[in-house]
């Protein structure tokens, strides 16, 4: 009777390489969370871009929340308070984008968002 040889020992660290890669991809991919704001608060989410490269948003808050886009601290469009908004942007030069939400209520809110680079 022939002996039956084991897995390979590189078998198990070759799945954590995979599952950990899938893991890098997705979340790299798509940044989604929440927070609460306090009265007044802003909170600002930032992505490395190159130029041409596009992300999708998405966020909506319990009520009215300020919502503007900035390059480095520079702002590149005026605050627009909307109740939720989607759409998409595409850096026109490499750099830091940030998606900046504030409360503008005189009381705490939620906000929910999501983002996702676009494929090329």
């Amino acid at each position: 009777m022939a002996k039956r040889k084991g897995s390979p020992k590189w078998l198990p660290w070759l799945i954590i390489l995979v599952l950990m890669g899938g893991a890098i991809f997705f979340f790299y991919n798509k940044m989604t969370g929440g927070r609460s704001l306090r009265v007044g608060e802003v909170a600002e989410r930032c992505y490395p871009l190159k130029a041409g490269e596009t992300i999708r948003y998405t966020f909506s808050g319990e009520d009215m929340v300020s919502f503007d886009i900035r390059r480095g601290g520079d702002g590149m469009f005026p605050p627009r308070l909307v109740p939720m908004d989607a759409g998409e942007f595409t850096a026109p030069t490499t750099d830091d984008y940030c998606l900046r939400f504030g409360n503008p209520l005189e009381r705490e809110q939620k906000i929910q968002y999501s983002v996702v680079r676009v494929k090329q």
